[in-house]
């Protein structure tokens, strides 16, 4: 379904549906796994509210979420 929509996504919420899609996954195949730092990556309101309606610059959006997929990788 990403690729379908791709060209309609900004890079932002391409970016936020990729780490989104890591936590979920690994909310699955990994349940030990701690991921209370990334709940809001596993409901969809919080994407909508992130994205659209938070007060941040969208560079420093952009900054948060690149940092997420680093700080899950030196926990697996």
């Amino acid at each position: 379904m990403i690729v379908y929509n791709a060209r309609k996504l900004s890079r932002l919420e391409l970016l936020y549906i990729c780490v989104e899609k890591l936590v979920g996954k690994i909310d699955k195949v990994y349940p030990p796994f701690d991921l209370n730092d990334y709940q809001q990556y596993l409901d969809s309101f919080i994407e909508n509210e992130y994205i659209y309606h938070s007060d941040q610059s969208y560079n420093k959006k952009l900054q948060v979420i690149l940092q997420y997929p680093f700080s899950i990788e030196r926990y697996v």
